[in-house]
């Protein structure tokens, strides 16, 4: 069954009223997109911050229509002429390099493969090698090309990411691909003690129960909740100095068959809300993995001219030769007692036309049934990735 969710994004207040909220404000977006549309009874994990960081080198190259549904979509409210410095600021202030054991790490990396002898234009290459910080290489696509991209993704996330592209989805009539890698390491700042997890039953959403092995704690946490929510915001450890300060936003609803109504804003809301509250924690430990080719979705979203003959990306070659024929992610999150490690890859492939102990009362947060989670920048509201959970040990 699905979850029912108020997709309001286009009449949102919060629109970006800077170009350094641009990307933020898409992920966000992109994220209420994604828990519109999957259903609850399944696990699942989409990176919001990977597809918008992909699909934008992608825009950059198109025009007409086909830009303005891929603007859209991507709930980009800038000029398309800046959209490439604008991600330029947002991920040079966003990744984040680890200084020492206690430090999070943060790569976001973005990769292009051109078959070889085919030209693009020179201002659409020097904006994904400039802006982008794309590494571009020219290749064979009638070769060993999805070995050779599929080894650049798995080394930019700790070979947490592999196999992104299967056979398929790459050939001889492929002249371009555009792919984003994300790795994300954290640890809590307050670690959970491995002798306080225990088993204990987990609501399923399709009836039933399931033992799992919860993780525990009595602590303060950011701590959001209304009449439809409970959100709490577990932050992880950090130099500092940097500008960039991760946490893992768990939202669980209070409503037992469905999940009201969320949108860009109410996460807004709820993200600059929260107050430090006395919380005893409860949640199941759990690892995901997930690859997901996003054509449909991104076609019910509205992206429809860049999969068909109409498609224009003469902004990359100079002419109406090019399509995307292919947009695939995939996804690890596992989260325990330490703490978080993520990584995510997103690729879209063109090719030619063919087609601590207080007196304060704990608040109970007990996520023993389905719940959704977040991995976010509480400084930006960027979105790197969110995800629900239906069944910890699927």
């Amino acid at each position: 069954m699905k979850r029912i969710l108020c997709l309001v994004v286009a009449a949102f207040s919060f629109f970006p009223l800077h170009a350094d909220d641009a990307f933020p404000y898409s992920t966000r977006s992109l994220a209420i997109d994604a828990m519109n549309e999957y259903p609850s009874d399944q696990n699942w994990v989409f990176s919001p911050l990977s597809a918008s960081a992909a699909l934008s080198m992608v825009y950059a190259g198109s025009d007409g229509r086909t830009a303005e549904e891929l603007r859209q979509v991507l709930h980009l409210f800038l000029p398309q002429e800046s959209v490439g410095t604008a991600f330029h600021n947002f991920s040079q202030d966003l990744l984040h390099f680890s200084s020492n054991n206690n430090d999070f790490e943060l790569r976001i990396t973005q990769g292009i493969w051109s078959q070889r002898g085919f030209l693009f234009l020179n201002p659409f290459i020097s904006s994904m090698r400039e802006d982008f910080k794309a590494q571009i290489e020219s290749i064979d696509f009638s070769l060993a090309a999805i070995e050779q991209i599929n080894g650049w993704i798995a080394d930019h996330t700790e070979h947490k990411i592999e196999n992104l592209f299967n056979l398929n989805d790459l050939d001889s009539s492929t002249r371009l691909v555009l792919a984003n890698a994300i790795y994300f390491k954290g640890k809590w700042i307050n670690p959970f003690q491995p002798d306080s997890t225990r088993l204990a039953p987990f609501r399923l959403s399709t009836k039933g129960t399931k033992e799992v092995k919860m993780i525990q704690q009595f602590s303060q946490f950011p701590y959001f909740e209304d009449a439809d929510w409970q959100a709490i915001v577990l932050p992880f450890e950090r130099d500092r100095l940097v500008q960039t300060e991760p946490a893992c936003l768990l939202l669980l609803s209070k409503h037992a068959d469905t999940s009201p109504c969320l949108s860009a804003e109410k996460l807004e809301l709820i993200l600059s809300s929260c107050k430090r509250r006395m919380i005893h924690l409860l949640i199941p430990r759990f690892k995901f993995e997930q690859r997901i080719d996003l054509q449909d979705w991104l076609s019910r979203l509205g992206i429809r001219n860049s999969f068909s003959p109409l498609a224009d990306f003469s902004k990359m070659d100079g002419k109406m030769d090019l399509c995307l024929s292919k947009v695939v992610q995939k996804c690890i999150f596992s989260l325990d007692e330490q703490g978080v490690e993520a990584a995510a890859a997103t690729g879209a492939a063109m090719n030619m036309k063919c087609c601590g102990p207080s007196e304060e009362e704990a608040i109970e947060f007990i996520a023993d049934r389905p719940f959704e989670f977040l991995l976010i920048d509480q400084i930006s509201k960027t979105c790197l990735m969110v995800g629900h959970v239906a069944d910890p040990l699927q």
